[in-house]
């Protein structure tokens, strides 16, 4: 407990700093650090701060980490690659995907810049598709990681799983192929007339369209209590240069239960940035939820939050019982703990047992709901 806090105190001291280099990305050379500041912070302490934000890339030419960047640029460069011919197979085999987040985020915002880092690629297609969309990973050479294959002709199992792994066996490359999105599960599977396109080595990347991805991307950092302050960087960008449609915002975090997430990201977004979003309509109770949230985690940007304070937290991100009940079913089913041994035996009375109560909350229970029907392969059997 006193080297957490000792070393809160060293990385206070250049938390100005970090905060700096991150205006600095967004609003450009009008916010450089000067070079005095740099010499008067703790190197190690920034450093850290820099790394564990995921904001290595963007400031690699100024602080001259140049081995772990190169490193970041090469990986950049294969996920980039990779992303491409995943598309390309896809087209071929006629499978309509979705990028979600990754290379196809950081061309977005920055064009040819690789400034984003990235763990993995992100794709969402529709349930129908995952079998087809399986074959085709595993020719180019992906296996499905931790899961059995046979899970996926299951439908009692691949119908709560938010998504399947995949790693190269070549270049430990990372794939998630999600059948919903979690955080936003009210958002239809998008058609191509929907879609944003990007542009990625000449090949067209389908993505969601502006207003839907800017609340995409607000629930997925808040879902995850802002641990990686490069999503507040690409939101700040995101609305600066795209300025999607407020009016379609609204409406989407109105439908998907998303205005606490939106709420938090427009004071975070002046907070750091000074950048004012136009209001959103919320309730006493959508406000004093995301104050508990944001004054729960403020001062913890500097280490990481204990498993059962995420799950407390997120389960106020939501409004309505329903969601709140999606939350923690989502919790048990891909939890790291016992989800293998669960999902090996579907047919097992605790799996069973589970799915009941499961559906029975998501599809009877409707206190204080205002968002639709959840689509049938979310919240029930497909039997």
């Amino acid at each position: 407990m006193a080297s957490t806090i000792l070393f809160m105190l060293i990385a206070h001291d250049s938390w100005a700093i970090f905060v700096g280099l991150m205006k600095w990305r967004v609003f450009g050379e009008t916010h450089r650090p000067s070079s005095d500041d740099l010499a008067s912070c703790n190197k190690a302490s920034l450093e850290f701060l820099i790394n564990r934000h995921r904001l290595g890339l963007a400031f690699a030419s100024l602080l001259g980490t140049r081995y772990s960047s190169l490193y970041e640029v090469c990986r950049f460069l294969t996920l980039q690659k990779t992303l491409v011919d995943i598309f390309r197979a896809f087209d071929e085999d006629n499978i309509f995907a979705v990028c979600l987040k990754g290379v196809a985020l950081n061309q977005l915002l920055y064009g040819k810049e690789c400034l984003r880092q990235s763990r993995d690629i992100d794709l969402w297609v529709a349930p129908d598709m995952v079998i087809r969309a399986h074959a085709c990973l595993v020719r180019m050479g992906f296996a499905l990681d931790t899961l059995d294959p046979a899970l996926l002709t299951s439908s009692k199992a691949s119908s709560y799983l938010k998504h399947f792994e995949y790693v190269n066996v070549l270049n430990t490359i990372r794939v998630e192929l999600h059948q919903r999105l979690s955080f936003v599960s009210e958002i239809p599977f998008p058609t191509p007339e929907r879609c944003h396109f990007i542009t990625v080595l000449d090949t067209s990347i389908p993505t969601l369209d502006l207003e839907s991805y800017f609340v995409y991307l607000c629930q997925h950092a808040a879902s995850h209590h802002w641990i990686r302050l490069q999503w507040l960087v690409d939101l700040a960008v995101f609305y600066n240069k795209l300025r999607p449609n407020w009016a379609e915002v609204a409406r989407v975090s109105y439908k998907t239960d998303s205005t606490r997430a939106v709420i938090e990201t427009r004071f975070l977004l002046h907070s750091f940035f000074g950048i004012d979003l136009p209001p959103i309509r919320a309730s006493f109770l959508d406000r004093f939820c995301t104050w508990i949230r944001l004054h729960s985690f403020k001062n913890r940007w500097y280490i990481d939050i204990p498993h059962w304070r995420v799950i407390l937290l997120n389960s106020l991100l939501y409004s309505t019982f329903r969601h709140k009940c999606h939350l923690i079913m989502g919790y048990i089913l891909n939890s790291r703990y016992g989800r293998l041994e669960m999902l090996k035996t579907p047919n097992s009375p605790i799996w069973c047992t589970m799915m009941t109560l499961f559906t029975f909350f998501t599809q009877r229970v409707r206190i204080g709901s205002k968002a639709t029907t959840p689509p049938i392969d979310w919240i029930g059997y497909r039997d």
